[in-house]
């Protein structure tokens, strides 16, 4: 697809994706933004966080310079300062710690990892602190990861690009269809469920997927806990050996007794 002299393609960051758009560029302002029908990803589609860059770029209540607090904490009053000023006073006060407690007093906490995340990196060992994390690798990715590879040696993850579609996709306690992390995920799940594949779903709520679902589980609130280790319960008697302790900590959770409707409306089948 030719572009015009005043359009960029670029990548949308707004989720864990990096959809591709192409923008249109009006005096240095960004007015127009339309999916990218080449994407690999997209392939031609967006989401609303998407097609939501230009107002969150330009929203008059987005701060886009430094602010000082100039009142008491909690007070919300605050006064421009300039850039300058900004970096001399967090360098003055990082200095400071480390003089006084060693670079190892300083720990850093960052949200899940985007395309920053190497300069994070760097900036802990500059400071010399090797007390630096994200809440990627420690609620998010990484346990999914280290699971995988402790129990089949390797991270798996499923397939949804391809023109094999998945064999069954089980959706717990989240609605993918409409909203995530990987906001991209949407479509292709919606393309699975064309193809024919069948979905399971585990919510209390009528989500777009569980009104779509094969299998729609309604657990009562607070015992997802038993319903997960029902199901493990299944898996380590026929579908694997070894785990000997986890045998033993699911023997007592019978799936078959863990979803027996309380009514005929916890369970729909279609």
């Amino acid at each position: 697809m030719t572009l015009k002299s005043n359009e960029y393609r670029t990548a949308c960051r707004g989720c864990h994706g990096g959809c591709v758009h192409i923008l249109t560029l009006e005096d240095g302002k960004v007015t127009k933004l339309r999916p990218d029908p080449d994407a690999p990803l997209n392939k031609g589609r967006a989401c609303s966080k998407g097609m939501s860059i230009i107002e969150q770029m330009y929203h008059p209540d987005r701060v886009t310079y430094p602010m000082k607090r100039n009142g008491a904490r909690g007070s919300g009053t605050w006064e421009r300062i300039s850039w300058d000023e900004a970096f001399d006073t967090i360098a003055e006060k990082l200095g400071k710690l480390i003089a006084e407690k060693g670079s190892e007093s300083i720990a850093m906490l960052t949200g899940t990892g985007r395309h920053h995340m190497s300069h994070y990196w760097r900036f802990s060992h500059v400071l010399g602190t090797p007390n630096a994390a994200s809440s990627g690798p420690l609620v998010c990715l990484d346990p999914r990861v280290h699971a995988g590879r402790w129990t089949s040696g390797v991270y798996a993850s499923v397939d949804y690009f391809g023109e094999t579609k998945p064999g069954g996709i089980l959706v717990w306690g989240s609605n993918p269809a409409i909203s995530g992390a990987d906001g991209e995920l949407q479509w292709f799940i919606k393309d699975a469920l064309k193809a024919g594949t069948p979905l399971i779903v585990v919510d209390t709520q009528p989500t777009e997927l569980a009104q779509r679902a094969k299998l729609w589980l309604k657990p009562r609130p607070g015992t997802d806990g038993a319903l997960a280790l029902g199901i493990l319960n299944v898996i380590v008697e026929n579908l694997t050996y070894g785990f000997e302790r986890l045998k033993a900590r699911c023997a007592a959770y019978d799936v078959g007794a863990v979803i027996s409707p309380v009514n005929s409306d916890d369970i729909v089948y279609k």
